[in-house]
């Protein structure tokens, strides 16, 4: 069993009386691909397809999903960016959520802006699930993801683009 949290538990596996083993539960992942703005460039590197947020500029990256039919709950969310530079990127995140019939941006959360630091050429994982937790998920709602890279503040060190590859979800 795997607590899901609220007190609530999923079974991950169990034996059948027969003995037979039968796997089930746990978590699971989508992968969205970015997106861009009208600022925001298409790119590629070691051939993955990526969305280029340049030095010196605010450009925004984005994500769009439809929660699944087996959703329970929220587990992770993860920004996978790669910087051409050693330094530190300022962005700020921002998720939103929304079923049929609800008001657009009703539904929206966001993690401030602030500095995370970047290896040059390395695949970096940011768990962002913070721009989410507030939202209300289940089954009938779609999710938009933003990642806004803040080029020109005086905190973000990087002086080379920044490169979005992907967001992944992880959920129960």
């Amino acid at each position: 069993f795997q607590s899901t949290g609220a007190n609530t538990v999923q079974c991950i596996n169990y034996t059948k009386a027969d003995g037979t083993g039968v796997v089930g539960g746990g978590n699971k992942r989508l992968y969205v691909m970015p997106t861009h703005d009208g600022g925001a460039a298409l790119g590629s590197s070691q051939s993955f397809h990526d969305i280029v947020l340049a030095d010196g500029a605010t450009d925004s990256a984005y994500g769009t999903f439809a929660v699944p039919s087996d959703f329970v709950s929220l587990t992770k969310v993860e920004c996978v960016v790669n910087a051409d530079a050693t330094g530190n990127m300022e962005a700020l995140f921002l998720g939103g959520a929304s079923a049929s019939g609800d008001t657009s941006n009703s539904d929206q959360d966001t993690i401030a802006q602030t500095v995370y630091a970047l290896t040059a050429s390395q695949q970096n994982f940011i768990d962002v699930t913070a721009m989410a937790d507030g939202l209300t998920l289940d089954a009938n709602h779609m999710v938009g993801l933003e990642i806004s890279r803040i080029g020109g503040d005086g905190d973000d060190t990087i002086n080379n683009p920044v490169r979005v590859h992907l967001w992944v979800i992880t959920y129960a």
